[in-house]
């Protein structure tokens, strides 16, 4: 689904341009500040559509990998018999904690143009995320022990199972371009985002965004990226700034 709606939006964006518009793809990395699961690891497509020589808007659709998180000894499960031993087991917690982020914003470049030389960008940016929550406890033989939950029913279903998270936020992004002829344009891209608003499904949700997830959150990526022309002059030969087709 996400594939198609990214070619929609390309194909539309081309049909209706007569100018550059750029294509790119990185590795990302994301640091969330205060959670020790620490560094997570995904990928990048970017789009970005030049309104001048020095300006763009741009978006981007990130996915990152999940991150795992284990806690030990999290819940302990007591024997139905009392004649069986152990008497209790202590049960370990697994979480795995995925991202999906859509994000659009407007770029200024400095020192030289969008499609020449070396540059560095900076802008704002708005940020839609949905974040996927797995917990999976410790396995154990349920016709032996029970697990109290929370109403104090025997059930592990609300431990057990999956939730989900919809963020809001905005950032600061930057980094440098540097643009070679004839290969295309190699750059660091650098984003600072606050989410303020997190929306959760259920309490495993809630759980997992408190442990792995972070309202403060740093990203960064080297990358490569492509000027495409959709005029009727065609492709241009190499970096030329006299070329531009905006």
């Amino acid at each position: 689904m996400i594939k198609k709606l990214f070619i929609f939006i390309l194909l539309f964006i081309a049909a209706n341009s007569n100018a550059q518009l750029i294509l790119g793809a990185n590795p990302s990395y994301h640091i969330p500040f205060g959670k020790e699961a620490g560094m997570g690891f995904g990928a990048q497509i970017l789009i970005e559509k030049p309104s001048n020589e020095r300006n763009s808007y741009f978006g981007k659709i990130s996915y990152f990998f999940p991150r795992k998180s284990v806690t030990k000894d999290a819940f302990v499960a007591d024997a139905i018999d009392p004649n069986t031993q152990p008497s209790s087991l202590n049960l370990s917690m697994f979480t795995n904690y995925s991202t999906f982020s859509v994000e659009f914003g407007r770029r200024t470049y400095w020192i030289n143009p969008i499609d020449y030389g070396f540059s560095i960008y900076g802008g704002t940016t708005m940020m839609i995320s949905f974040s996927n929550v797995k917990n999976r406890l410790d396995s154990y033989n349920k016709n032996l022990y029970q697990l109290f939950g929370q109403d104090g029913t025997s059930s592990d279903n609300n431990i057990n199972g999956k939730g989900n998270i919809f963020s809001l936020g905005i950032s600061l992004s930057g980094g440098m371009k540097y643009d070679i002829n004839h290969f295309g344009t190699v750059f660091l891209d650098l984003n600072f985002g606050y989410n303020f608003l997190q929306l959760a499904t259920n309490s495993i949700a809630s759980q997992g965004y408190q442990n792995l997830g972070s309202s403060l959150n740093f990203y960064f990526g080297l990358g490569y990226r492509k000027i495409l022309f959709f005029n009727n002059a065609g492709r241009r030969n190499g970096n030329q700034p006299q070329q531009r087709g905006y």
